[in-house]
């Protein structure tokens, strides 16, 4: 089959098996609380030019959940989950074209690959929630694509996504230190960064100039002395090669990287690549800054923090499969086929636990067949709740005034100040940047990491 062709199927594949995924996670009607913040209050705050709280910095999430928003035909409570399993579609896709058009790897291998990122569970897991976490991984890899081209133009194109995919994500910084290789190895490389860089700085010019009262970007939930950065990699490791049991990553028994062996495989894979395969270096550099970003972060995120690590580690150990097989391709096939058969059961299984009501994320919002639904809210059936009452008072009223549009239940102005007691807005009236020491003088005190919510 042809290349051009194959993109296609490829992209319908995976975008399918997204939607038996959303629809697994939502069999019993829920959003968690990230949900409602990413697809709601932060949509809802970004339409008012305003950056709602020190965790809602990821401006380029919030523009494409705001964008979901305004085109869907009908925007429901589950929009954002349609929205992401759209995008994620394309992540087998690019790394298929990476992998072909700048690592000079076969169509089988390539589609192998491709195959592989789209089941690896510390990546699926991302595709079908209706949050920004995983958002950076297309456009990492569209930067990473673009960014070996010729064309000048195309170079500030790269520079533009791989920023865009940092304000998706805080990880997606760890592209850059690929895209970087792919621009000085380049004779021309002196017009080539300038170029890059340019781009990079239009499109945070552009998020500066549109939040009103920005004060942080990249940051979200990090930040310096809330955990040491051991304690940080050993909960990712646990994630890589144990299992979740976080909020964010809550598949117990399930290692991001895949059933046993496949995370050792992967591990080695990347060790073969960082000490024998130089063309594959710009993937080492993806994989080590994003464990050293990850670990850095200052809370204890798990995963989350390193799903650009999960994505090359993935396509390297299948990397160093191909390297060790190739002289035996009729075994190298039954591995392949095994592998990606092990691979669409395992997240077989773990759709069925969801749709049973287990490995669920939290449930914090509930509507349909438990609670109270919004058509009561809509129909009157149900006065509108006091803040009090609510758990999230801004993330239910954000849902409240968004899903209830053009004659809202309830005015942003009547709530664009009320305090969730963990997640304080920033005032409306604050100028750029001016809240800046204070809040990195709170976020240099010691907190316990025992405490620490991860967010």
């Amino acid at each position: 089959m042809r290349t051009y062709l194959l993109l296609p199927f490829l992209y319908l594949w995976q975008f399918c098996l997204n939607q038996y995924l959303v629809w697994s996670l939502g069999f019993f009607h829920f959003l968690s609380r990230e949900e409602a913040h990413t697809a709601f209050v932060n949509v809802l705050y970004f339409k008012h030019r305003l950056q709602a709280s020190e965790f809602a910095t990821n401006f380029a999430g919030t523009l494409l959940f705001a964008l979901g928003f305004d085109l869907s035909p009908e925007p429901g409570v589950f929009y954002g989950r349609m929205l992401k399993s759209i995008v994620m579609a394309s992540v087998p896709c690019l790394c298929f074209v990476l992998m072909q058009l700048r690592f000079d790897y076969s169509k089988w291998v390539s589609l192998w690959c491709a195959l592989a990122v789209g089941l690896v569970p510390g990546l699926y897991f991302f595709y079908g929630l209706g949050i920004d976490i995983g958002l950076e991984i297309p456009f990492g890899l569209a930067a990473l694509i673009l960014a070996g081209s010729q064309r000048l133009w195309v170079v500030g194109v790269a520079g533009a996504l791989m920023m865009f995919s940092a304000l998706c994500y805080g990880s997606g910084i760890a592209f850059g230190p690929a895209v970087a290789w792919f621009l000085i190895r380049h004779t021309d490389w002196k017009k080539r960064v300038p170029v890059a860089a340019l781009g990079g700085l239009l499109v945070v010019g552009f998020a500066v100039v549109y939040w009103t009262n920005v004060q942080l970007l990249f940051v979200g939930g990090g930040g310096a002395g809330k955990a040491t950065p051991w304690e940080s990699f050993l909960l990712i490791r646990n994630d890589l090669l144990v299992g979740g049991g976080s909020y964010y990553y809550p598949l117990n028994g399930k290692p991001a990287l895949g059933l046993n062996p496949l995370p050792w495989v992967a591990i080695l894979g990347l060790a073969s690549a960082a000490a024998r395969w130089r063309r594959l270096m710009p993937l080492v550099l993806v994989g080590i800054s994003s464990i050293l970003l990850a670990s850095s972060a200052g809370t204890l995120p798990g995963v989350r923090r390193a799903l650009p690590f999960v994505l090359v580690a993935t396509v390297l150990g299948v990397c160093l499969l191909d390297h060790y097989l190739q002289r035996i391709p009729r075994v190298k096939m039954v591995i392949g086929v095994a592998m990606i058969a092990g691979l669409l059961f395992d997240l077989h299984l773990v759709t069925q636990e969801w749709q049973a009501g287990r490995l669920f994320v939290s449930q914090d919002f509930e509507f349909g067949q438990k609670g109270s639904s919004l058509e009561d809210y809509r129909s009157g059936k149900l006065g509108l709740p006091e803040a009090k009452s609510m758990g999230y008072p801004r993330s239910s009223f954000a849902i409240l005034h968004l899903l209830t549009l053009p004659e809202p239940l309830v005015s942003f102005e009547s709530f664009a100040d009320v305090e969730d007691a963990d997640d304080p807005p920033f005032p409306k009236g604050a100028t750029r940047f001016s809240l800046l020491p204070e809040l990195w003088k709170r976020r240099s005190q010691p907190v316990s990491s025992t405490s620490s919510s991860g967010r």
